[in-house]
């Protein structure tokens, strides 16, 4: 393999700083590149010879003692906040976007050396601002990291380089060329030709989540093998988007089963969503306007030395849907002393200080305060979570430092400036092992050599991604004033592209997505003049927990010995060799019977999976096997709608009667509106299901409004202390715990539990126990008698009660509380074969049923 142009620039660096090192310079395309410079030269070198056009201006002005500050992105954004409130109307200049957009602008319009159109009002409107910015920056000697360059111009000629080495500048600006011209009159330049070598190939796959996976499962069979991480490479032209799902993706992985797979990157990974940074955010947004999410993170924030008192954010999430209120120091609950006093600490924290301050310096120093007294200063953390913290204060200092920090900051814009902060300039490093293979944007790649080369995400929405228009621009003002803006950046798309994949030295890998969160990509059109994409060969995710799961579940459908499986509970649990032959027990008696106590407390649902098939309750409460076919999380939150809906509901009435059948119509319908949106994941998939939802709300409704007329009519009305209420109970030695959806209750003392269904209902008494001992738990809690226990189905176009039992309640629970001992017994023993007799065509476990794939009938 021949040496990459990289390699070869960094020796003759090396061979020119032995004699000059302080007038040699090495300047770069990228950060990536400058990174993988230090990385090839072994010896000692001036850390700003190798340096990228940018940098270089900043080490001109600093070496050349210029005495000009160069202000951080923070005090940038702030001048031009302040700035669009005078100059723009008070609406516009308050958008989230506006400032963006300009700083976005100017910076274009500065590297290409030109000014902006005025030909519209918004036009002048941003003329009139970046003048007015470019004055304060004279008046106060300051200059940001972009118009430095333009400042380094005259001293650049001072400076005297001997030997200039410019590696693979493709898209330099104009002003970057007129730094360059400055500063050397005859550079060496090493420009890559590119060549695609490697083996080739083209793939494309479902899903990007799949995509990833496969190339992860890949990537440790690589290593493996014997392949350093240093030999593989990840390349996107999407870095910012894919490195949070990567990581996601990545920490299910492990190499040799044991270390976690991880990568490394110069990007940084944003503070935003770090716990501990996610709980200041919501303490200073408590301040302004307190939301339940806010306070909910808040309780549940274990840096803030909080006294709590039991409240946790259940018991808040609880009270929000009881009363229906957002008052938060006047909620009225059982707990509402207690919650009130706690909310009351909280808010006056996150106010107090807030109230006196005025400008942005004053919000920091009390926000530091708040920090201090709450302990979240001093508190130990992850190491994650540390170095977040420490990025946190870091962006504190910097916008304290800033002039603009002296000016009249509201509490609402002091809530956006941390958390633009946070997502843009405060990161911390991604953490990486000895398994750490790097990933880096397509551009990094020019003029390099790995063996191994992976891009992945090649859609044409990623490649090529130029928009038509800049900021705040018409199509027709950005073709006017920049007319080779598309042509040359296509082309210079077109070369990165090609430079990536003629990186690899050995093995080149292309793929893309067919779809994107229910959306459909097409293919690069960079891609397809390589080759048409084949479909990708879908592996086994053998280094993968999940995927681990999935191996495990099969092994056991074919009878098979576990393999040395990883990510279930427990591997004592799984090492059980599955016999068949009558009459030997399926385990060990002696393991099961120390692991299922008669003592220890079970749940109905525990028992229920073992009465309806042993083998179905062995992978899902023995092994926590993955279900490999559950409902998918869209369906489970659309049933968890019509609980939270009906919990709030009864408790605050008691009953629908004809007279407040009408009221309850409107509240529910308004109930599930909201719950719909609070519950709603921002997917084209949810949106719609959403839609086909609420259209199938009228006759739902409608239905459950008439069987609850029935109720009332019949004397049963519900106490607010027996909704979602948890029961518990003991069955001759067997002790049960659980939760009921709701408890109805006569005066005489009849009561019946009620459970909601918004799939099918169950219709084998042998097997449905949960109604039967909930019925008895609750007998046992209060007394009264109790009645046949009811499954109340609430679906679209399906409403209405039903119960498996045809004897009374007695016969009932004393048929469920027989079955519950005989249960333990059989758990006891480790008898876990498949129900031959099962007829549930939605068990989440039926791709890896003994019975249907290949093992035995028994």
């Amino acid at each position: 393999m021949k040496p990459a142009l990289l390699e070869t620039a960094c020796a003759l660096y090396s061979q020119e700083t032995k004699t000059n090192p302080f007038n040699t310079w090495l300047i770069v395309e990228n950060e990536d590149v400058r990174h993988r410079a230090f990385e090839l030269i072994k010896t000692p070198v001036l850390q700003t010879r190798i340096t990228t056009i940018k940098t270089l201006a900043h080490t001109i002005l600093k070496e050349q003692n210029a005495g000009i500050r160069i202000i951080p992105p923070e005090e940038q954004y702030l001048l031009f906040s302040a700035l669009a409130k005078k100059i723009f109307d008070k609406k516009s200049a308050e958008t989230k976007t506006i400032t963006e957009n300009l700083i976005d602008l100017y910076i274009t319009l500065t590297l290409n050396c030109a000014e902006c159109p005025a030909d519209t009002d918004k036009g002048q409107k941003a003329a009139e601002l970046f003048s007015a910015y470019r004055a304060w920056c004279r008046e106060n000697n300051a200059v940001d990291a972009i118009s430095a360059l333009a400042y380094a111009v005259p001293l650049a000629e001072q400076m005297q380089a001997d030997t200039v080495i410019c590696f693979c500048l493709k898209s330099t600006t104009k002003q970057a060329e007129k730094l360059l011209a400055a500063f050397t009159k005859n550079p060496i330049t090493f420009q890559t030709e590119p060549e695609i070598t490697a083996e080739t190939k083209v793939l494309s796959y479902k899903t990007v989540r799949e995509e990833l996976e496969q190339t992860c499962e890949k990537i440790c069979r690589m290593q493996e093998n014997g392949i350093p991480p240093e030999d593989i490479l990840l390349l996107t032209p999407a870095l910012q988007t894919t490195l949070p799902l990567l990581e996601e993706v990545a920490a299910g992985f492990r190499v040799n089963k044991t270390t976690p797979l991880t990568f490394k990157t110069p990007e940084r990974k944003s503070i935003a969503n770090i716990p501990a940074v996610r709980a200041v955010l919501a303490l200073v947004s408590a301040g302004i306007n307190a939301e339940e999410t806010d306070l909910q993170i808040i309780l549940d924030c274990p840096h803030f030395r909080i006294k709590r008192r039991g409240i946790t954010a259940g018991k808040l999430r609880k009270a929000v849907r009881i009363t229906g209120s957002t008052d938060w120091r006047n909620l009225q609950t059982d707990d509402d002393e207690t919650l009130k006093t706690v909310l009351a600490e909280i808010l006056d924290t996150a106010e107090t200080r807030q109230k006196n301050a005025e400008t942005l310096r004053e919000r920091i120093t009390a926000l530091r305060q708040d920090l201090q007294d709450l302990g979240w200063t001093e508190s130990p953390m992850t190491p994650a979570g540390h170095a977040a913290r420490t990025a946190f204060f870091s962006l504190l200092d910097r916008l304290a430092a800033a002039k603009a920090a002296e000016k009249k900051c509201p509490n609402y814009e002091f809530l956006q400036i941390l958390t633009r902060g946070c997502r843009k300039n405060a990161g911390i490093p991604y953490p990486e092992n000895e398994t750490a293979f790097k990933i880096a944007k397509i551009r990094s790649a020019a003029g390099t050599k790995t063996p191994h080369v992976f891009i992945i995400g090649l859609t044409a929405k990623s490649i090529p991604n130029i928009s038509a228009t800049l900021p705040l621009l018409t199509v027709q003002e950005t073709k006017t004033l920049l007319p080779d803006r598309y042509r040359k950046s296509a082309e210079e798309t077109a070369y990165y592209f090609s430079s990536a994949a003629a990186s690899a030295g050995k093995t080149c890998t292309l793929s893309y997505a067919k779809t994107d969160t229910g959306k459909t990509n097409s293919p690069s059109p960079y891609l397809t003049r390589i080759s048409e994409a084949d479909d990708a060969e879908i592996r086994e995710l053998q280094h993968s927990i999940p995927g681990s799961q999935k191996t495990a579940g099969y092994a056991i459908a074919k009878c098979q010995n576990l393999p040395e499986a990883f990510g279930i509970q427990s591997a004592e649990r799984t090492a059980e060799r599955i016999r068949t032959a009558e009459p030997v027990p399926a385990f060990s008696e002696e393991r099961f019977s120390a692991l299922y106590r008669e003592t220890e407390t079970v749940s109905p649902t525990f028992l229920e999976t073992y009465a309806e098939c042993p083998f179905a309750w062995y992978l899902k409460h023995h092994l926590r096997l993955e279900q490999t076919d559950a409902a998918s999380s869209e369906a489970l939150r659309l049933g968890n709608v019509m609980h939270n809906v009906l919990e709030t509901y009864f408790t605050r009435h008691d009953r629908i009667t004809p007279e407040t059948k009408d009221a309850a119509y409107r509240e529910l319908a308004e109930l599930i509106s909201a719950e719909m949106e609070r519950a709603g994941i921002k997917t084209p998939s949810w949106k719609a299901k959403t839609l086909q939802y609420l259209d199938g709300t009228k006759s739902t409704l409608a239905g459950f409004i008439e069987q609850e007329l029935a109720f009332a009519e019949q004397g049963y009305t519900t106490d607010a202390s027996w909704v979602e209420r948890e029961v518990e109970a003991d069955l001759d030695g067997i002790s049960i715990k659980g939760r009921v959806d709701r408890v109805l209750r006569k005066e005489d003392g009849t009561f019946f539990v009620l459970d909601y269904k918004t799939g099918n209902v169950k219709e084998n008494a042998e097997t449905a126990l949960q109604l039967p001992l909930y019925s008895e738990a609750v007998r046992q809690m209060i007394g009264g008698t109790p009645a046949v226990g009811q499954y109340f189905q609430i679906a679209p176009n399906s409403v209405g009660i039903s119960t498996p039992f045809k004897n009374g309640a007695d016969e009932m629970i004393a048929y469920a509380k027989q079955r519950a001992k005989e249960i333990c017994e059989a758990i006891q023993s480790g008898y876990c074969k498949p129900n031959a007799d099962c007829k549930n065509r939605y068990c989440p476990f039926k791709r890896v049923c003994r019975k249907t794939e290949g093992g035995e009938d028994d």
